[in-house]
């Protein structure tokens, strides 16, 4: 990892860390959704996760870790797939298939502190409504860096299904290079 001290102004707290992580490849159950529209993009992501997290309930297949996404801008539309961890098998069902996510370097952002103009954090405590700002710090720090992103993640650490309150969400965003 290699620490950078950044000042955001909107924000509470100006001190954050930019880390790269080597992260492992991992057994997934997955569903995917090809051109959701934009304005639809965080109701359907609760929507695929409901389906993955019922899926392996009815199939009594064990999580593994916290669910995650990887989105590409298509345009107007987003193509989505959604992928919970598990450490055990069942059988493939409609859309849902079990896959094997390859890992690899990404750099993450982590900054501590409330935002005060609800842009989130990389690792995003809050609501999801700052994912925006949040991506478009780690662009740009991937530029700066000339690195060649390859794909984006989101990792829900908590979320609905952990608490009540959006204040309490966490998300981890991962840009792989």
């Amino acid at each position: 990892f290699f620490p950078l001290s950044v000042s955001f102004p909107h924000c509470a707290s100006s001190m954050s860390q930019i880390t790269t992580k080597q992260v492992p490849s991992q057994k997934t159950v997955c569903i995917k959704n090809e051109k959701t529209p934009a304005a639809m993009l965080g109701s359907m992501i609760s929507s695929l996760g409901i389906s993955l997290l019922a899926f392996c309930a009815d199939q009594s297949i064990p999580m593994a870790g916290p669910g995650f996404t990887i989105q590409q801008e298509d345009g107007e539309y987003y193509n989505l797939e959604a992928y919970l961890p598990v450490s055990g098998t069942g059988q493939p069902r409609g859309n849902i298939s079990f896959r094997e996510v390859p890992g690899g370097q990404a750099i993450s952002l982590i900054l501590q502190g409330w935002f005060l103009d609800k842009t989130s954090f990389l690792w995003c405590s809050g609501s999801y409504e700052g994912l925006a700002g949040a991506h478009e710090t780690l662009k740009k720090h991937a530029e700066a860096q000339k690195l060649k992103v390859t794909q984006i993640r989101e990792i829900y650490l908590k979320g609905p299904k952990d608490t009540a309150s959006p204040s309490e969400y966490q998300t981890e965003i991962q840009y792989f290079y």
